[in-house]
């Protein structure tokens, strides 16, 4: 009779046991999959705010190349497109008051040190370091000193510099404190255009973001 209750006890308690490790793994499967779904919309949201600011950005330089009062595009429509890039702006920096917005406007910074012929505040967007990397033209150069002179050999004179202008950018956050920026770049120069394609990575080191990766290439 002892034997036969120990036994009943046993697996009574296997039973408990297995049933447990089930509903577990249950509940493990329910909140990846939960997990799974808010990353899945989280990358959406993402992907329609970059497709909108896009819009908004080609909208601006139409803005800006015409002498008319009135914009060339519905002022109605891009207030509201407004409006949305900004509640879109705020749910992606629930988490990260830093948003591919600040990259954006960082990059047109740098734009702005370059057009005015400074190669030294253009560089100030780049991570002051012997780990910083830039690659173009099939060789790697290493280190902000050795970039910043790769910079000022290859563009010695202001009329080489020309007018440079960012295009198409493409802002992706990794995590907290990394980003991939996709985009075009474009030098103007008389009777010498040049342009091409450009991959950077960005990192926030000391609460500062910094381009920590740059790969250049031209377009023939």
């Amino acid at each position: 009779m002892q034997d036969s209750r120990t036994d009943a006890a046993s697996g009574n308690f296997l039973t408990a046991l297995l049933l447990a490790l089930v509903l577990g793994g249950g509940v493990t499967y329910l909140l990846w999959h939960r997990q799974q779904a808010l990353t899945e919309r989280q990358e959406a949201q993402r992907r329609a705010a970059q497709t909108k600011l896009r819009e908004m950005a080609k909208a601006h330089a139409a803005a800006s190349q015409t002498r008319r009062e009135e914009p060339p595009y519905d002022r109605h429509r891009y207030d509201a497109l407004a409006g949305r890039l900004q509640e879109w702006d705020a749910s992606l920096q629930d988490t990260d008051p830093q948003s591919f917005f600040t990259i954006r406007n960082l990059l047109l910074e740098q734009q702005k040190a370059w057009n005015k012929g400074d190669i030294d505040l253009f560089m100030q967007y780049y991570w002051k370091s012997d780990d910083l990397t830039f690659s173009s033209g099939g060789k790697v150069t290493r280190g902000w000193l050795a970039t910043r002179g790769r910079y000022k050999k290859k563009y010695s004179t202001r009329q080489e510099m020309g007018t440079l202008a960012f295009d198409n950018l493409e802002v992706s956050l990794i995590d907290g404190d990394a980003a991939l920026v996709l985009g075009e770049w474009k030098l103007t120069r008389e009777g010498d255009d040049l342009g091409g394609n450009f991959s950077l990575v960005f990192r926030r080191i000391d609460g500062r973001w910094v381009i920590v990766h740059d790969h250049t290439s031209k377009v023939d």
